[in-house]
């Protein structure tokens, strides 16, 4: 028998969701504080949000998460949870399209059933591809009595018969909501008004919305679909959600107050932003930007953005070369684990098909890093490259020495690969690359480049230099580059350009990180001829130029 409090929640005109501990999670990796979500509970009731998403529930467990990106029931039933507040929480899609597990997999996930728990609402967020494999889990969902909606995520790229597919898809009486998951962000008032309108010709159950804010449309493409009679509404606090961000629940709650839609005191709201979530802006810095704009035209992950936004080793050409490569290279489709973390894109041992050895052995070695001490004393550099010919390698695009003096380029981070594809197609030296690892689009735009592959693997506190790949501890080049010349037996190891960030930039530390694990592992002497803050032995290319 259907709870009372459920059953006239779900009769009314509208229902609201705030889910800012499930999408705000992917800033924080899930890890919110107990006093926070207590009194974000409390304030989504006095504001008569009707559920909020607690968060994921998932069995994958391969990187530390905090609790809402499991929410067990152990963690749900240790939090103040207001009576006429109700939960739910979200599952990806993805993790069901082995069908032969997937019973097993639901009732790992939902132990109990719903009149057991707290948790009343599942949502299954689904790419079109994978639609077709969650018919058991919607059955498996409505037999444990709960509510099951589908997000259909990526709204933006379907056609009308793509909708129509997808919904034949679905075994519709174990669906109680569609949702509207305008995942790039990309969706105007009319568009929102094109897909609600044939989506009500062929779905005739509950609508739902969950708008991204890359354009700043988010909370005008949730209230004309709510006008035209979407009955389930997301929203998040402060917008705080991937990348842009969601409709803001204070906002949306605004605009319920001035049409007399609730009758609300807007002060706990205001309050919870000011004594929590305005720390958590400034701390992460979510919202739109000119960047989820652009990559929203094109229909671009905002994981994209968002990752490089938030890592400073990437200027605005790069982030705008890689907007323009993926613009042209179906990013809907892009393998996302490439920005995703470049700790999981070279998770496993990759082996290349070059040997170092083979040009490095016993050889003089100058790394030229990306610093302004290559450029404020290239006169000198040039100098001692002409006079003692080692063999020069420049890192990423550095370009303060004339390019004939420069025998390689090296890369390995696959942000920047994607970002100086047009500089390297156009240089003239050969690029060390762990090419065997390369995404179809990395492959595809590097084809007619000599790359000289040399495979690697991440792992913490490690450095293993392998004839053909090593181990190394960062993506970044600086560990790549003195794992290649290692391997490759230099007898000299000369850098330049290794000048470091200004005080209390986090670069510094990580660097010195990579340098002092590698003294551990080696016992190759690195020796910095131009300035550098960093724990390498110094000597001043002026001393050593005739």
């Amino acid at each position: 028998m259907e709870d009372p409090k459920i059953h006239k929640t779900l009769s009314q005109k509208n229902i609201f969701i705030d889910c800012t501990l499930r999408d705000g999670g992917y800033y924080n990796n899930w890890d919110f504080e107990i006093d926070l979500i207590n009194n974000y509970l409390k304030t989504m009731s006095l504001s008569e949000i009707n559920f909020v998403e607690i968060g994921y529930r998932s069995l994958l467990n391969n990187s530390f998460k905090g609790a809402c990106a499991y929410s067990s029931e152990k963690f749900i039933n240790s939090l103040n949870v207001p009576k006429d507040l109700f939960l739910s929480v979200m599952i990806n899609g993805s993790e069901f399209q082995d069908s032969a597990n997937n019973v097993s997999k639901i009732n790992s996930l939902f132990p109990i059933k719903s009149k057991e728990s707290k948790i009343k609402l599942v949502r299954i967020a689904c790419t079109k591809e994978e639609l077709s494999n969650i018919k058991q889990v919607t059955y498996e969902l409505k037999s444990k009595e709960y509510i099951v909606a589908i997000n259909l995520m990526q709204i933006s790229q379907y056609t009308i018969n793509e909708l129509i597919e997808s919904i034949e898809n679905l075994d519709i009486k174990n669906v109680d909501v569609l949702y509207i998951a305008d995942s790039f962000g990309s969706l105007t008032t009319s568009s929102t008004e094109f897909f609600v309108k044939n989506l009500k010709k062929i779905w005739k159950g509950n609508l739902g919305i969950h708008a991204h804010n890359n354009m700043s449309l988010a909370l005008s493409n949730t209230l004309k679909a709510k006008s035209m009679g979407v009955k389930w509404i997301d929203s998040t606090v402060m917008g705080m959600g991937r990348g842009p961000g969601n409709a803001k629940t204070e906002e949306l709650l605004i605009e319920l107050l001035s049409n007399k839609e609730v009758n609300i005191n807007i002060s706990p709201i205001f309050n919870l932003i000011n004594n929590f979530f305005r720390k958590l802006k400034e701390t992460y810095q979510w919202g739109p930007n000119h960047y989820y704009y652009l990559a929203s035209k094109y229909s671009i992950h905002p994981t994209y953005i968002q990752v490089m936004i938030n890592d400073e080793r990437y200027a605005t050409e790069d982030i705008l070369s890689v907007i323009n490569y993926l613009k042209q290279n179906e990013s809907k489709k892009f393998k996302f684990n490439t920005l995703e973390g470049a700790r999981n894109f070279y998770s496993n041992k990759w082996k290349g098909s070059w040997e170092p050895i083979s040009i490095f052995n016993n050889k003089e070695v100058l790394l030229l890093g990306t610093g302004p001490g290559v450029e404020k004393h290239f006169q000198a550099i040039e100098k001692y490259i002409l006079e003692f010919k080692p063999l020069v390698i420049a890192f990423n695009t550095q370009s303060a020495i004339p390019n004939n003096l420069i025998d390689f380029r090296i890369g390995c981070h696959p942000v920047r690969l994607l970002a100086d594809i047009d500089f390297h197609l156009n240089s003239s030296q050969p690029l060390i690359a762990p090419k065997t690892i390369f995404s179809n689009q990395l492959n595809s735009a590097y084809k007619n480049k000599n790359i000289l592959d040399y495979g690697l693997s991440i792992k913490s506190n490690e450095f293993i230099f392998d004839k053909k790949s090593c181990s190394i501890p960062s993506v970044l080049v600086l560990a790549y580059s003195l794992a290649v010349v290692t391997s490759g037996n230099s007898k000299k190891i000369l850098m330049a350009g290794f000048d470091g960030y200004g005080t209390g930039d986090k670069r510094n530390e990580e660097n010195n990180n990579i340098i002092k694990l590698f003294k551990k592992f080696s016992n190759k002497k690195l020796l910095a001829v131009t300035p550098s803050i960093y724990e390498i032995e110094q000597c001043s290319i002026y001393g050593v130029i005739p």
